[in-house]
């Protein structure tokens, strides 16, 4: 990514070393690591969101270019139809025997004598 060779490494520990001295050159090691390690992993995290998000678009188009979705709809349309039509509209069968006979056999809705 950055593409330092080892000759800059080295460059770059040389003026670490005059500016911090030996007694902090470890510990600013150490806390520079920490940084880009942090760095590292919320790079990490972000790319696969990224990726994640990607994945997420690629399915939705292949939902909506799919022929499939047109009968679905459709379905679902009919679906909402029915359940706006009035209960009242559904009228119960009509009994199996004349009022007044014993019915031969009952529904379970039937009340019993």
């Amino acid at each position: 990514m950055f593409d330092i060779g080892f000759w800059e490494l080295v460059l770059v520990f040389v003026i670490a070393l005059v500016v911090l001295g030996p007694e902090r050159l470890p510990a600013a090691a150490r806390q520079a690591g920490l940084w880009v390690r942090r760095i590292r992993s919320l790079a990490h995290v972000a790319q696969q969101e990224l990726e994640r998000e990607l994945k997420i678009s690629e399915l939705r188009q292949q939902l909506h270019d799919n022929p499939d979705l047109k009968t679905l709809q459709s379905v679902r349309e009919d679906l909402q139809r029915l359940r706006r039509l009035p209960a009242q509209s559904i009228q119960p069968p009509p009994p199996s025997s004349p009022p007044g006979e014993p019915n031969p056999n009952p529904s379970p809705q039937d009340p019993q004598p």
